[in-house]
């Protein structure tokens, strides 16, 4: 998200506005002049209301394009996270910070003209420079509600990651301590001493894979009974969505006729 600085300058009877890129509420306010003069009929301060308005109200389709954004990163990160929905994320806590910085000090300004501190905004305008008040204070809502969606969103991620990377820790570990007696077992009986009775078995190299075997089945269903493997396990059922009887809540209607019956 970038922003664009647009400077007022409000006389008793003119009205100096500049601005370095496009911007589309000067270009709406323009078209009105030209259109029917109606911004102009009511005095300068009028026509300052007119070009504030107009910028105040652009910011909001950005503001709900940036709660979608939200609402998409909350659905990715449940299906699949990656390092590209990290990097959407940031982009999004940036954005809700430059919005931050750009409005918080515009509250105490149209604060201060809707309520007459400024003999150049009449009684009649105060009450339109406080209906954009109220607009500037919705908008720094929503967009403390996607910041902290954004910050709930990072820290889903994180937690997502980390249970991605015990999972495979898992796995790991459990590979690790199955194969562990393996290898002491081959590693003894690996060892080139003359005088070692188990050598000269007819069925010792049987008996050695046998108790491998055994070990390996006590290590599964010890790693089984703690829950680390899942397989053979029901699942739980999806939580399916509820409602509340009609009849139970205060001011159902057929409720309230029983009552005065």
């Amino acid at each position: 998200m970038e922003t664009a600085e647009l400077a007022i300058f409000l006389g008793s009877h003119f009205v100096v506005s500049n601005h370095n890129s496009l911007l589309y509420s000067v270009e709406g306010a323009g078209r009105l002049v030209e259109d029917d003069g109606r911004p102009m009929k009511r005095g300068a301060d009028f026509l300052v209301h007119t070009l504030i308005d107009a910028l105040i109200d652009n910011v909001l389709p950005t503001i709900d394009k940036m709660s979608v954004v939200a609402e998409e990163i909350e659905e990715e990160i449940i299906r699949n996270p990656q390092q590209l929905t990290l990097e959407t994320i940031m982009k999004l806590k940036r954005s809700t910070l430059r919005i931050h910085r750009v409005i918080a000090p515009q509250r105490e300004v149209l604060n201060r003209l809707s309520r007459g501190e400024f003999p150049l905004i009449t009684s009649e305008a105060q009450i339109f420079y406080r209906d954009i008040y109220d607009h500037l204070v919705r908008i720094q809502d929503l967009n403390q509600t996607i910041r902290d969606r954004a910050d709930n969103a990072l820290s889903t991620y994180l937690s997502s990651v980390a249970n991605r990377q015990n999972e495979a820790m898992r796995v790991l570990s459990m590979v690790a301590t199955t194969f562990l007696p393996l290898t002491l077992l081959a590693g003894i009986y690996g060892m080139n001493f003359e005088y070692m009775p188990e050598l000269e078995w007819k069925w010792g190299y049987f008996a050695l894979l046998g108790v491998m075997g055994i070990v390996i089945a006590v290590l599964i269903w010890r790693f089984w009974a703690q829950n680390w493997i899942r397989w053979g396990r029901g699942r739980v059922r999806r939580i399916r969505p509820f409602a509340v009887e009609p009849k139970k809540l205060i001011g159902y209607i057929e409720r309230l006729a029983k009552q005065s019956h």
